[in-house]
Formats: structure tokens, sequence, C-alpha cells
């Protein structure tokens, strides 16, 4: 099971770790409950932060990420949904369909759904987190929900998509986001897809060739 993660940020880096207990140490700032323990956050902004309290943190995050019979149960990583294999067929084969993207920032929205669109695709932006996104008569063939920014609307989001039954064959992409978010978002949709967020394109492809054969 995933047991650690980080994320560069431009003061500091962004750890997790998943420790069989909660621990109460003033170094980290957030906690994701699981089971017994839980993903546990914290900042390192120098080499010295490395320490051995970190290592002995990251020794018992392993042997949770290996189930060992010693250490309190937690719940696995679940599987994620598999991404189909590059087709066999030529890479000019390409199959155009329809893109529900949300991103919780208006701009970055649009850099990042350009690439779908120049791919021929049809695609319906939502970023207003101010406002309910409405499908009427879009039908989306793909969802793609952000973890980069309101991590918890883009779950609230999927979790509206695959509540109504006619909705539920239709593939959930998450993209990018923080390991611990990320990490929660898995254990909450199993079944979804998770991605960098550069990588989003190439999977649609697949994913509606797949569909297609």
């Amino acid at each position: 099971m995933t047991f650690a993660g980080v994320i560069l940020k431009r003061d500091h880096v962004e750890a997790g770790v998943m420790l069989p207990y909660r621990s109460n140490s003033p170094r980290f700032h957030k906690f994701f409950p699981n089971g017994a323990g839980g993903v546990h956050s914290l900042k390192l902004r120098k080499a010295s932060d490395i320490d051995t309290e970190l290592r002995t943190w990251l020794a018992e995050a392993y042997r949770c990420g290996l189930q060992e019979p010693d250490t309190p149960k937690l719940s696995r990583s679940p599987k994620t949904a598999p991404v189909p294999p590059a087709s066999p067929r030529s890479r000019t084969e390409h199959r155009a369909g329809k893109v529900f993207y949300l991103h919780w920032n208006e701009k970055e929205l649009k850099q990042r759904t350009e690439p779908l669109r120049k791919a021929g695709h049809e695609v319906l932006e939502h970023w207003n987190s101010e406002i309910v996104a409405k499908l009427g008569d879009f039908v989306p063939d793909i969802v793609v929900i952000s973890l980069d920014r309101l991590p918890s609307h883009g779950r609230a989001y999927a979790g509206w998509i695959w509540e109504a039954k006619k909705r539920q064959s239709i593939p959930i992409i998450f993209a990018g986001g923080q390991p611990d978010k990320v990490l929660v978002t898995k254990h909450q949709f199993p079944k979804a897809i998770f991605c960098a967020t550069s990588d989003v394109p190439d999977i649609v492809d697949r994913l509606l060739l797949h569909t297609e054969s």
C-alpha cells in the first residue's frame, strides 16, 4: 500500500507518511485518519529536517505499507481503475469525445483544456466553486477532476457524478494533487483513475479508443 509521498513547494517540501497510530508530534500539521492511525503531513524546509525522528517515521510507514503482522491494520490503498494500454493501432488514429473538466482556477483550467480541444474533444469546463455545475444536455464520455485546488470540492463532484445510476459507467480521472489528498481520494473512489495533470490528454485518448474497441 502507499505509505509515504512528497510534493515540492516554492519554499519547502510537503511530506506525508502513513503511521499505524496518531502521533502528537508538533511537527505534523495535518492528519487524515485511517483505522488506528492515518496520514500525517509535515513540512521539510532544510536538509537537517531529515533527521533520526523522520527516518523512524519512514521506517514505521514502510512497515505499514508491507502490512506486517505486528503492525495495526490499516485499510490498504485500493487498486485504482487500470489505464488501458497504448493501442496497437496507428498513433494517428483518434476518437473525439466529450470531456467534463473541473479545476478551481479559470486561467489554469483554460490552459489544461487547450490540448484536449486541439485534439478535437468537446470540453465542458467548470471552475467557479461558488456556482453548482450543470451538465444540461451535455453527457460526458469522461470526467476529469483536478485535485490541485479544493480537493474536497472535487470529491463532492465525483460523488455527485457516480451517485446517479446512469452516470456510473462514466470514467473519472483525478489529476494532480498533494500525496495526502490523493491518498484520501483513492480510499473514497477506488474505481477512479489517478494521474499527473500532464498525462490527462493521453489517458483521455486511450480511454476513448478502448471504449470504441
